[in-house]
């Protein structure tokens, strides 16, 4: 009689961590760079300009890990999710639209401290000449 041998084995759906906890490090600095969260220009200084552009960074690089999860290559191969893919391209592509405008925002305010550091200086150079 021959013997039966159980074994168990490894789903290959399954994860074998999850990548779940990506989701809320990526709404975190999206948080961060929310239109609210913007210091005004007189306000802004060089070092949360700086933090702006790495939360952006962050963000562009938790795009790229979600997107290149097996899973979502899954999804996106299947015809029946095609209306789902299709949401979520346009959420992508209105995030990408929102991190640009940030950009935009974050370059506008970094060219007015530089501006205003210019000016600054030569009011200063202005001083010492009339001393």
């Amino acid at each position: 009689m021959k013997s039966i041998i159980l074994s168990h084995t490894r789903s290959s759906s399954m994860p074998s961590r999850p990548y779940y906890p990506l989701i809320p490090e990526f709404e975190l600095h999206l948080q961060k760079i929310k239109p609210d969260n913007f210091p005004t220009p007189s306000s802004s200084s060089l070092s949360s300009v700086a933090e702006k552009m790495d939360n952006l960074e962050q963000i562009h690089d938790f795009i790229d890990n979600l997107l290149l999860l097996p899973h979502t290559h899954q999804i996106f191969t299947r015809e029946r999710h095609e209306k789902w893919v299709e949401q979520i391209l346009d959420g992508y592509l209105g995030l990408v639209d929102a991190c640009a405008m940030a950009k935009d925002f974050i370059s506008q305010s970094k060219d007015h401290v530089s501006n205003l550091l210019s000016v600054l200086r030569r009011k200063r150079g202005s001083e010492d000449l009339s001393e």
